[in-house]
């Protein structure tokens, strides 16, 4: 039997490797889902890779002003303007392209 010389038992080593982590990732994808989220200040999205844009809403919330409880969002709170009572405001929580009311943002992602 001829022992490898180092550079062939590398060579070995790096295509043994190649093809395992070539499994784990392929692996690794049925138990991952890889998404982004767009915090625009006028909508929201949220798109999954091989999906697409999964979620198109506008970026409003709907708060009752007493309690600070979220009462909807996106197309249900744009819905509700100018129909509630005054306890119920809208909000927009991103203001020229940044989270301006972090709690409301939370809201909102929940």
């Amino acid at each position: 039997m001829k022992l490898a010389t180092k550079e062939q038992a590398f060579q070995i080593f790096e295509k043994l490797r190649s093809i395992a982590m070539k499994k784990f990732h392929r692996l690794s994808g049925f138990f991952s889902s890889d998404i982004g989220i767009d915090l625009g200040t006028a909508n929201t999205l949220v798109f999954v890779r091989g999906k697409g844009i999964v979620l198109a809403e506008p970026s409003v919330v709907s708060v009752d002003s007493l309690t600070n409880d979220v009462l909807a969002v996106g197309h249900k709170a744009k819905a509700m303007l100018g129909k509630t009572p005054r306890k119920i405001h809208a909000v927009r929580p991103m203001k020229d392209g940044v989270i301006a009311d972090f709690e409301i943002a939370e809201g909102m992602l929940k």
